[in-house]
This record gives structure tokens, C-alpha cells and sequence, in this order.
């Protein structure tokens, strides 16, 4: 019966009310409209009419048997709200196509965020991730430790937080490495802040790293080889003169004892240095131990020695206490060979730099805030390197040397193992005069001591049969050799399958078996297989030339009892065995 002027949006009339109500409001029904009236009801509806839209309110009124409607002008809102669902789907599929890891979570570590990138690495969905806690899905307990600490970190300290390389488990059981940033996240002046993380997948960059680093390692291994195998060819020298020697029947016993001991001292340096480059070349998982830093300069450069001209002098400047960091051996090694090289490379001539020089590598203690670190210095007296790309040499891939005779990896790599060991590392350099590099490792707070044990040469002899398996004759009978002259029978075998039949028949009499790792056709792993069918509680202790790794350690673990390492003399093999033969005495008393 009244209308407002601001109804005429509406385009109502007195005559045709009931009619533009219906029309107005597609979901009213007429029996909708009676009930409201009937019941008092209030009842409301969103249309759009044209470009507005509204929120009509219809009000029944029993007593009149009628009722009234007021309708709000909502235009604005509703286009606010659909401009924001809008803006959530854009912003959703966005973050959902990132490949990086994006969340939120709040003070109490349940995420309010999650994309599709943290989702698929745990096997889920971005919504089954809302509303839980890291430990709801995730079993590794030193991960969702490490996770909170670095919120708790964020919310306390209410600061950005770097997390250079943080280790994950995906849902496949998979390592990831990623490189995390956390910072603190307010949404408003009246809500708390929260933790806004983004985190990228390095682990291909690592792999990636990890094969180039080795790369240029091999380069290096392959420079090392060539002054090492003069060295060893000079040894051979000497083991060959020597054992012709001692086959001579002229000499008298004490000449005899002579001769063989400078044929075991120079078969031991031979094996010495096989060893320095064999774990120079060494591929794997990273060591974490105290290492004495002097011991493994003083290492390195002995090395260097073979391949450095004359004209080039190594000064060593070492403090008076030995320094203890913890780290990996060879990566040190590592820096101090490349470091090393680089100053020879800018004092060889053909290479561009000065004709000779002297690099001093000198180590000091240094102390800060209550923190002890030794300062490793390399300075040469080379042709310097330019201010203009000093900025540069730790990138990967950069090198100034001539006709490609670098890789540009070595100083990327040293960067690497510097950072890595919680160091830091600089330059200073004049064209001219010569560059030294410093390099600052912290030092280990425990007194931890690196222990040298002295080398003993007593005898233990014993009794038993012991079998020999090896496909190389020269081991398989100077090992006999040694064996008959501890004490023991021997027999043996140059393959696994000649191991296998002799054992079927000798079985009863074998007290140990020493069995090689590689050989053809049968290797240790089948061969011990087949003869603990044989005897179930049979004894075999491993040998091999090659370093204790993974797979040896696979072998290891199928049940034998011992492991000794090639090259091995009398002391050395007695100790083993009779270690094995008493352990296993003893075990048959108890």
C-alpha cells in the first residue's frame, strides 16, 4: 500500500505488487508469501535486478493479514564479494603452480596454508594439511623438532629467519634437501603474527653440485697421479731389487733380515700412498669428526711436492698447538690442494703468471666472544689477480687460466667446503705482487684428541687350518706363505667356486676362511651364501684392496666375522685372525 521513492529501483506498483514481488524474487513462491503472513514469519532473498542488486527482507504481519518488505541496496558488496572469490581463485592458482614450498601456520604450529607443492611431497591435498600440526603426518621426529624450533624461532624473536639447507622425508621415503625462509606474518594491528615459510627444492642443485665438485676432484686426483706414480715406480724399484736380493743364496741371515726390512718399508710407503689417493678420490656420504688441520696441510703437501716445478717453494707457517675443527678430512684436503694449485698456476709462467715464487701457508688462533678459530692463510707471490673480477673467482665455471686448462670449479669448490664448515673465506690480491686467501674455520669446543697409534710388528701365531680365497696368485701365496709360517695349515682356492667344492669336502678341518671381495664369475657375497648352506655357523673374515664402503659393509653384515684390509704383512694378518679364532673360542667355552 506505500512505497518509498528508492522502491522505484524496484520498479513496484500499487497494482501489480504481489506480481513484481514473485517476479522480483525467482525462489518466492506465492504459499512462501501466505505462510510469512500467516506465521509472522520473517524471510529474506538476494536478487539482482539489471546492475544492481538487492537484499530484500519480507516481514508478515497475521493481525492485517498482510505484511511489508524493505529491500538494501547491496551492489557494492555483492561485487566486493565476488571481486574477492575472484581473487582468492587467482591467488590459489598461483601459489599452486609455484613449485616451492608455501604455508602458513599459526602460533601453536597448525598450518592455515599449505599449497599444492608441500601437499604432494607428503602425498596429500593442500585441505587435508589445514587445521594440523607438522606431527599429525609426518613420523620423522628430528624433522618436526627442527620445523618448530625455527617457528618458535620466528615468533619470539619476531625476525626473518634463513634456513640454508633443511632436510625433509617425503611420502616415498625420500631425502629432499630444501633452502628455507621463515618470517613473522601480522594480518592485522589486532591479530597476533604468525609464520609465513617459503621453501625451494635444492636436492637436484645439490646432486648437481655434488657431481661437479667430484669432477673437478678427479681432475685433481689426475694431476696427483702423475707425481705419485713416479714415486711408486721408484718403490716398485726397490721391492723388485730387494726380493731378487733375498732369493740370492749368498747372503748371510742378518743380511737377509736387512734386505726385508727395507722391502716392507717400501711396500708400506707404496700402500701409503695408494691409500692418500684413494681417499682423495673417495665418492660418498660426508664425514663429521675433529680433524687435526695440521695434519691434513702437512698430508696435502707432501703430495704436492711431486707435482709442483723447483722454482716454486711451499713455506709452511703452522702454530704452535695443533688445531682441531670438525668436518670432513678430504674436503679440507680438498681446499688445501686447490688452493695450493691455484697459487702454483699464478706462479707458472706457461700458465700466464711469474716465473716461480714462494707460496707461505701459515695457520694463527684467533678469538671472539669467548669462540675459538684458527686462520688459515695461502699467500703467493704470483702475477695477482685483477680487482675488476675479484668479485667473481668464487663463481662457478669462472677461470682466467689460458686454453681452457681450467675448469673453473675450484675455487667454486673451496667457496662450497669453506661455507659447508661454518668458515668463511676472502681475498686480497695486488696484479703484481701476488694473492693471498684467508680462511677462518671455528675449532672444536670439546678437548677432543686425534690419536696416532704406533705400529707394532709382534707376531701372534697360532694353530688351526685356515682356507685362502683369492683370484690374484701373488696375494693367494704370500698369504699362505705367511699363514704356514704363523703356525697354521693351509689350504686354497683361486675362485668362489673351487672355495665351495674344496669346503664340501674339507669342511670339518676348516677352522676360518679368508675370502676375497671381488672376483669373477663368484664374488664373496654368493660365494659365502653357498657355503653357509654348507655349514651354517661357518667362520669367514672379508678381504679386499678396495675402501671400506657401503657394499662392503652389505657383506659384512650377511654374517662373517672379521674384516682386513689390503695391503696387509704378518703382524697385521696374525692380530686378525687370532682376534677371530679367540673370539670364537670363547664364544664355544661360554
Amino acid at each position: 500500500t506505500h512505497s518509498n521513492p528508492a522502491a522505484a529501483k524496484l520498479k513496484i506498483t500499487r497494482d501489480t505488487q504481489y506480481l513484481n514481488l514473485l517476479k522480483l524474487i525467482p525462489q518466492l513462491t506465492l504459499s512462501d508469501l501466505e505462510k510469512c503472513i500467516e506465521q509472522n514469519e520473517t524471510i529474506s532473498y538476494t536478487t539482482c535486478i539489471g546492475d544492481y542488486c538487492f537484499l530484500i527482507v519480507l516481514q508478515g504481519v497475521a493481525s492485517q493479514r498482510s505484511g511489508y518488505a524493505y529491500a538494501t541496496d547491496i551492489t557494492s558488496q555483492q561485487a566486493a564479494e565476488t571481486n574477492l572469490k575472484k581473487s582468492k581463485k587467482f591467488l590459489r592458482t598461483i601459489i599452486d603452480l609455484d613449485p616451492n614450498f608455501i604455508f602458513v601456520k599459526d602460533r601453536e604450529g597448525r598450518f592455515t596454508l599449505v599449497n599444492k607443492a608441500v601437499a604432494d611431497a607428503y602425498g596429500t591435498t593442500p585441505e587435508k594439511l589445514v587445521g594440523k600440526k607438522d606431527i599429525d603426518f609426518n613420523d620423522q621426529i628430528q624433522e618436526v623438532e627442527h620445523f618448530r624450533e625455527a617457528d618458535i624461532r620466528v615468533i619470539v624473536g619476531n625476525e626473518e629467519l634463513f634456513i640454508p639447507e633443511e632436510e625433509i622425508t617425503d611420502s616415498g621415503g625420500n631425502i629432499r634437501y630444501l633452502q628455507t625462509v621463515k618470517k613473522p606474518l601480522r594480518l592485522s594491528d589486532e591479530e597476533e603474527s604468525v609464520v609465513l615459510g617459503v621453501s625451494t627444492d635444492i636436492t637436484k642443485q645439490k646432486e648437481l653440485q655434488s657431481q661437479l665438485f667430484h669432477a673437478q676432484k678427479m681432475e685433481a686426483v689426475g694431476q696427483l697421479a702423475g707425481g705419485i706414480a713416479h714415486d711408486f715406480n721408484n718403490l716398485l724399484t726397490g721391492i723388485l731389487g730387494y726380493a731378487t736380493l733375498i732369493k740370492s743364496k749368498d747372503l748371510e741371515d742378518n743380511e737377509h733380515f736387512s734386505i726385508a726390512d727395507k722391502l716392507i718399508k717400501a711396500a708400506e710407503r707404496a700402500a701409503e700412498l695408494t691409500q692418500k689417493l684413494l681417499g682423495f678420490a673417495r665418492k660418498g656420504k660426508n664425514q663429521n669428526i675433529p680433524i687435526n688441520l695440521h695434519s691434513i696441510i702437512e698430508e696435502t703437501v707432501s703430495m704436492l711436492d711431486r707435482i709442483i716445478e723447483d722454482n716454486v717453494r711451499i713455506k709452511l707457517d703452522l702454530s704452535d698447538f695443533d688445531p682441531v675443527i670438525r668436518g670432513d678430512p678430504t674436503q679440507i684436503q680438498q681446499v688445501v690442494l686447490n688452493l695450493a694449485l691455484n697459487a702454483r698456476d699464478a706462479m707458472s709462467e706457461s700458465l700466464g703468471g711469474t716465473n716461480g715464487g714462494v707460496l707461505n701457508i701459515s695457520t694463527k688462533f684467533n678469538k671472539h666472544n669467548e669462540e675459538k678459530y684458527v686462520v688459515l692463510t695461502f699467500e703467493d707471490t704470483g702475477c695477482g689477480i685483477p680487482k675488476s673480477i675479484q668479485s667473481r673467482i668464487f663463481e662457478p665455471f669462472f677461470t682466467t687460466k689460458p686454453n681452457r686448462r681450467g675448469t673453473g670449479m675450484g675455487l667454486a669448490m673451496v667457496y662450497g667446503i669453506v661455507e659447508n664448515h661454518g668458515g668463511k673465506i676472502s681475498i686480497k690480491s695486488i696484479t703484481g705482487e701476488g694473492t693471498s686467501f684467508e680462511i677462518v674455520f671455528p675449532c672444536v669446543k670439546s678437548d677432543q684428541k686425534i690419536m696416532t697409534l704406533k705400529k707394532e710388528n709382534n707376531f701372534l701365531k697360532g694353530k688351526g687350518s685356515i682356507m685362502v680365497v683369492d683370484d690374484n696368485q701373488i696375494v693367494l701365496s704370500v698369504t699362505a706363505d705367511m699363514l704356514k709360517a704363523l703356525g697354521y695349515k693351509v689350504e686354497t682356492a683361486n675362485n668362489g667356486w673351487q672355495a665351495i667344492k674344496k669346503y664340501k669336502v674339507l669342511k670339518n678341518e676348516i677352522d676360518l676362511l679368508i675370502l676375497d671381495l671381488v672376483m669373477p664369475d663368484l664374488g664373496a657375497e654368493e660365494t659365502f651364501l653357498q657355503l653357509q648352506k654348507i655349514n651354517p655357523k661357518i667362520k669367514v673374515m672379508l678381504s679386499t684392496g678396495y675402501e671400506a664402503s657401503q657394499s662392503v659393509q652389505k657383506v659384512l653384515d650377511l654374517g662373517m666375522v672379521g674384516f682386513i684390509q689390503k695391503p696387509y704383512e704378518m703382524s697385521k694378518l696374525s692380530k686378525a685372525i687370532s682376534s677371530v679364532l679367540t673370539s670364537a673360542a670363547f664364544e664355544q667355552s661360554a
